[in-house]
């Protein structure tokens, strides 16, 4: 893929120009004026950019509300950019924006949800969901567990190179950019209103980077700069943070705050689940309300409350906005539930996995139904969790590290059992129908027509990927293109897209088959089952005779030759059939970790984990590697780099800050294992991979309860340090 530094070189590094940004030192402030001639008498400097320099609309808005570039009345963020320089090279560029004169009148800012619950700053409505009409127990009286807590944001320290744009103008007023965006398409049309051009005349390349602002509208913000300044001085323009700026921009998922109230009887099972979340979405709504209604939507678990009320809002607060991923979301309200279930068993004075398997969702008259109406496979989960139990030997194991731990005072093992349900993907309320177009051509290659614009890198690869797997054709041959330029296609519809790939695939196939099956008679191969024709790398075959194929562009010729049509189209509608559901489908999983805490130290560290998902039999090696890197980015979404604000709203800047760490290295022994026929439909074997991380933090907390002295209302922080670790257990009454 084409990369920024090359790019960069390719223009001719002496004549591309380079920016620095002037950011706000406010979280909230009126901008009274700006002045900007002192920087631009400085030697080398060629411009200098405020709000008033856009030819279009300030905005980089993606869902509609304001998102401007640069500052024009008012601060609304600390660190947000207020000007940029645009100069010969970085050092002049940087000398250039100290020179810049703001002058402000601060505001009081809205910092953290405390402050945005009491002003009653909100992003949207108030999101409740809500399940009465529980049987209630007889001649008992329900206990009450009092969970209140936060989930500090983490850091997500993403490489510079996510934080970089080239801009190269054209002749003729085009523009091509160099940067790391998911969805192009979106990217040209707003890149396009903001400089007053045509959608026609900007033309983007991926860089490879990791995008550092996925789902926001913060990843178009270098780029933007490059093209406006590439426009303002007619030269390429290198548009890149600093390391200041850069620790004031990249993104870090903001806090939850969570009050949760279970009622339970004295057998371990839980009868009502009464809750509030508060998420504080920073100062742009973005992604931050699909991010609640997977929490609330994802607070059962895997379990089944016979009543439930959860309400949640998305708090407006003057902070950079980032509220994680829909995943993040369902990853959060994994978290929350195993919290609630280790503190009925510590009450209880039960072992978790015991609470967890009197609450699973079963055959019961009415606890195969979740909170919104939507109808759960119980049979999957309960073979999942059985077959955790048998796969890591979980009763001998618990038994030997309870004599172990009896043994041992310096540190302790913790064993952890959990299951989970995942809703797959988007939900029904955020998705929508999808069309692909699949057109094969006489060189052997496939060209795919997508009903949407903002066709992501990401995307493009999985299409890719599935013409690879269902025609054989090798994905370096596969175009992918765009057909709606009013329509965007969200980031959760790759795997709609997939189903009705594969629906094309196998309809485009039924065609090719007879053509196939005379070219390979033709050939002298005996064919023993048209309808079993296998299509790979090699062409196509027959299954007894697999090494006598006829290459697919032999096949697509002679069917062009006869009139035989080579493009299908294909739709897909997540909602039919209709129903009461929320979710397409369910993902569901189980998984058994020992972990070993070190009691001097809090270090924390994973011996072993074994994972069940649904699928096909025994894990080929690809999948394992894919379910194991999931689950390991669970791990170190659990126990990422805080995020620190200051006082004024800034985010604080450590020593450590541009490491990439987790506190949990790669555990020693990692197994996983598929349950049923397929990975089915639209299953992401990743997210429930991901969310099955949580059994990590569990093993962990039951190693330091293993210290002894534990509270019942113990609760571990989010996220998880070694820090953390030691901390709770030197609280403990040892």
């Amino acid at each position: 893929m084409p990369d920024v530094t090359k790019e960069t070189s390719r223009a001719g590094r002496e004549n591309v120009l380079e920016t620095a940004l002037v950011l706000a030192p406010y979280a909230h402030a009126r901008i009274e004026s700006v002045e900007v001639q002192a920087a631009l008498d400085l030697d080398g400097v060629h411009a200098v950019l405020t709000a008033r320099d856009i030819p279009g609309q300030n905005s980089l808005c993606i869902r509609g509300e304001e998102f401007p570039l640069l500052a024009g009345e008012s601060v609304l963020y600390h660190s947000q950019p207020v000007a940029a320089v645009v100069a010969k090279n970085e050092a002049v560029a940087r000398e250039a924006a100290g020179l810049v004169r703001v002058e402000y009148k601060p505001q009081i800012p809205v910092l953290g949800i405390d402050e945005a619950l009491a002003v009653k700053s909100f992003h949207g409505e108030e999101q409740v969901l809500e399940k009465t009409g529980g049987r209630a127990t007889r001649g008992e009286e329900l206990r009450e567990l009092t969970k209140e807590f936060t989930i500090s944001g983490h850091r997500d320290d993403s490489a510079p190179g996510s934080f970089e744009a080239l801009a190269l103008p054209g002749k003729k007023g085009d523009l091509s950019i160099t940067a790391s965006l998911d969805h192009s398409g979106s990217a040209r049309s707003i890149l396009a209103g903001l400089l007053g051009v045509k959608k026609e005349q900007i033309t983007i390349e991926s860089s490879g980077e990791e995008t550092a602002f996925p789902g926001s509208s913060g990843e178009l913000v270098m780029p933007a700069i490059a093209c406006l300044a590439a426009i303002k001085s007619g030269s390429p323009v290198r548009a890149a943070l600093d390391g200041k700026s850069w620790f004031g921009l990249r993104p870090g998922q903001n806090p939850v705050q969570v009050r949760l109230i279970a009622s339970y009887d004295s057998g371990g099972r839980i009868h009502r689940l009464d809750g509030e979340v508060f998420l504080d979405g920073g100062w742009e709504n973005g992604v931050a309300a699909s991010v609640l209604y997977h929490i609330l939507h994802h607070l059962d678990g895997a379990y089944h409350f016979g009543d439930m009320r959860v309400r949640g809002r998305v708090c407006r607060t003057n902070c950079l906005s980032w509220s994680g991923t829909v995943l993040d979301g369902k990853a959060i309200a994994t978290a929350l539930v195993e919290e609630v279930v280790a503190g009925v068993a510590l009450e209880l004075k039960m072992k978790p996995e015991t609470v967890r398997g009197k609450n699973l969702y079963g055959v019961e008259a009415g606890r195969a139904v979740t909170p919104y109406g939507q109808e759960v496979e119980v049979s999957v989960l309960a073979d999942a969790w059985e077959r955790a139990k048998e796969l890591s030997s979980h009763e001998e194991r618990a038994r030997e590290i309870a004599q172990w731990n009896n043994n041992s005072s310096d540190a302790k093992r913790g064993l952890s059992l959990v299951p989970v349900k995942i809703g797959c993907g988007m939900s029904l309320q955020e998705s929508r129908a999808v069309e692909v177009e699949v057109i094969l051509k006489a060189d052997g290659s496939a060209r795919v027509v997508l009903d949407g614009m903002g066709v992501g890198k990401r995307l493009c690869a999985r299409v890719a990927a599935v013409i690879e797997e269902e025609l054989g054709i090798s994905w370096q041959s596969v175009s992918v293109e765009e057909s709606d330029a009013n329509q965007t296609v969200p980031p959760g519809d790759g795997e709609l897209y997939r189903e009705a790939l594969i629906d094309a695939c196998h309809r485009l196939r039924d065609k090719l088959r007879m053509v196939a099956a005379r070219c390979l008679e033709q050939s002298g191969v005996e064919i023993s089952d048209m309808m079993e024709l296998n299509f790979s790398g090699a062409g196509i075959c027959d299954p007894e005779n697999p090494d006598s194929p006829v290459p697919l562009c032999e096949v697509v010729g002679e069917a062009l030759k006869q009139g035989v049509p080579v493009s299908v189209s294909a739709r897909f509608d997540p909602c039919e059939p209709p129903g009461q559901r929320c979710f397409r489908d369910f993902a569901f999983g189980a998984a058994v970790v020992e972990a070993l805490v070190d009691g001097f130290t809090g270090e924390m560290r994973l011996l072993r984990v074994d994972i069940v998902q649904e699928g096909a039999g025994q894990v080929k090696e690809p999948l394992q590697v894919l379910i194991g890197s999931a689950f390991m980015r669970g791990t170190g979404w659990l126990t990422g780099k805080k995020t620190r604000w200051m006082p004024n709203g800034e985010i604080q800047a450590d020593q450590e800050a541009c490491e990439r760490f987790h506190a949990v290295d790669v555990p020693l022994q990692l197994h996983c294992e598929l349950l049923g026929e397929g990975l089915g439909g639209i299953k992401n074997p990743e997210e429930s991979a991901f969310c099955l991380a949580i059994c990590a933090r569990e093993a962990i907390r039951e190693a330091i309860v293993a210290f002894g002295g534990v509270k019942p209302r113990f609760s571990l922080p989010h996220p998880l340090s070694s820090e953390a670790v030691y901390f709770s257990i030197e609280a403990s009454d040892r």
